[in-house]
């Protein structure tokens, strides 16, 4: 992500040489990819495949899935950063057990995060925070995906905000599969 043509923040999971701790690097650039800086994210985490979205060239949130145990299931946390990803913490998110695709903040208060609540009768969520994260709202999805496509959505896959709240999003409904040809597009002005 670069929200400057100076600043840019690029994040991979490398693999350890025993291939059981891989670790996920964090790449940061001042000066438009003269110089980079690296360091890693916290032992255990794993980007999934997410992009970090940052606002500006401080701010930066990724969603992220860690493994609290060894046999333990993934669990998503949003990492934050307000030092341009020299340091990332963990943001609390009322998701509990439940999955994170993607992140949009097109302001350092205003972001929006997309995934599912997971388990068998997983359903697409969608979240938003308009004070830098301190608290979040369900945000109401459509009952219909689109004329071809009716019920739930199994997960929302990825949500792309402006700073005037307007919001598109793209989601999977349930009994398709990621690799269907179906997926249902959202868009909604000012989806709070």
């Amino acid at each position: 992500s670069c929200p400057t043509s100076q600043a840019c923040v690029a994040l991979a999971t490398v693999e350890s040489t025993d291939a059981r701790t891989p670790s996920t690097v964090s790449w940061r650039t001042k000066d438009g990819g003269t110089t980079w800086s690296t360091n890693t994210l916290p032992q255990g985490v794993q980007v999934m495949g997410a992009e970090p979205s940052c606002p500006d060239a401080l701010h930066c949130w990724l969603p992220v899935a860690q493994q609290k145990a060894p046999g333990a299931l993934l669990l998503s946390e949003l990492l934050t950063t307000r030092d341009g990803g020299a340091s990332w913490q963990v943001q609390p998110i009322p998701l509990s057990g439940g999955f994170l695709t993607s992140v949009s903040c097109p302001t350092n208060n205003d972001c929006w995060v997309s995934g599912g609540t997971g388990g068998p009768s997983s359903r697409g969520v969608i979240m938003d925070t308009h004070d830098g994260g301190q608290h979040w709202t369900d945000v109401a999805l459509p009952a219909h995906a689109g004329p071809s496509v009716t019920g739930t959505l199994a997960s929302v896959d990825e949500v792309d905000c402006n700073a005037q709240q307007s919001c598109l999003a793209l989601a999977t409904p349930v009994g398709i599969t990621t690799h269907g040809i179906v997926e249902a597009i959202l868009a909604n002005q000012n989806p709070r």
